[in-house]
């Protein structure tokens, strides 16, 4: 090496700190940011919390209406978009501008997200003015509201009782999360 070289380019010493795969615990590599050995593993470990927040979210409280002697609700085919409309507003935080639903169905383990992302140019369903939320199935549905941003407030909040359905939408094409990455859809 030059004389010059020396002087203007030190030897780098790179400090590799070794970590583990949080799966198989292998070392995973030079990337300081890296967590698994292997995109297989890494898929495994959002697999396993996915599937964990899911049965998690199952757990929530299902929203009941208050006990408010005022209260005059319609009958018929109007009752239950009311109720709808009244409870997501009761219990939407503020700055919500809309939310999102999700639910397991049957055997599968992963929670199922919707409106689709690709259903229309915003994948929530507003509060101002009120959208009624279009599902596969009828049942009992998790609730997550989401800011101006497209942010989650705070994850899911309850559970919501929904019994109008549309069967054009099949349950899978529900998202698997209710995050909204910014660029994918969003």
């Amino acid at each position: 090496m030059h004389t010059f070289a020396r002087q203007y380019y030190p030897p780098i010493l790179l400090c590799m700190s070794v970590t583990a795969c949080l799966i198989c615990n292998r070392p995973v590599g030079s990337d300081p940011r890296a967590k698994y050995c292997s995109k297989k593993h890494k898929w495994a470990h959002w697999s396993r919390q996915a599937k964990a927040r899911a049965a998690q979210s199952e757990q929530l409280p299902i929203a009941t209406l208050p006990d408010d002697p005022e209260l005059q609700l319609p009958s018929g085919p109007e009752r239950e978009p009311a109720i709808l409309r009244l409870l997501l507003r009761l219990y939407a935080p503020a700055g919500a501008l809309g939310y999102r639903l999700g639910r397991r169905h049957g055997p599968r383990q992963l929670m199922r997200w919707f409106p689709i992302k690709r259903a229309g140019p915003l994948p929530l369903y507003l509060l101002e003015p009120f959208q009624i939320p279009i599902v596969p199935v009828a049942g009992t549905y998790v609730v997550t509201y989401l800011d101006r941003a497209l942010n989650p407030i705070g994850g899911p909040r309850f559970r919501i009782d929904i019994q109008t359905v549309d069967t054009w939408l099949p349950l899978t094409m529900g998202d698997r999360s209710y995050r909204l990455k910014k660029g994918r859809g969003a």
